[in-house]
């Protein structure tokens, strides 16, 4: 599936992000799943606080810019939310689709 023939069908994760969200929350929405990809346990949230500190520098505009862009990936099933030693992590809903963002935005 992740072979290069098969790559439009994921490519299409990646343009509806610029098509829905639009810079810059386009770019911030890809750091934000850049983060959750590097751990198949997903990220946590002050994991993805500290990603998008350079883009947005004020902490209160910080934690409202990641409150929506997580509202958004789940709603739109890039991520799914678990609970672990009651601390919340973000990850990829499919394995597949966290391995293209791996091989694709990440190396």
């Amino acid at each position: 599936m992740l072979a290069p023939a098969k790559r439009a069908y994921f490519d299409y994760w990646n343009q509806r992000l610029s098509e829905e969200l639009g810079p810059p929350q386009s770019d911030w929405a890809r750091l934000v799943l850049k983060a959750c990809a590097l751990d198949a346990a997903g990220a946590s949230r002050t994991t993805l606080t500290q990603t998008l500190t350079p883009a947005v520098a004020d902490p209160a505009d910080r934690d409202s810019m990641l409150n929506w862009l997580l509202d958004v990936l789940l709603s739109d099933d890039y991520l799914t939310q678990s609970q672990a030693q009651g601390h919340s992590r973000y990850r990829f809903r499919s394995n597949l689709l966290r391995q293209f963002w791996l091989r694709r935005f990440v190396q």
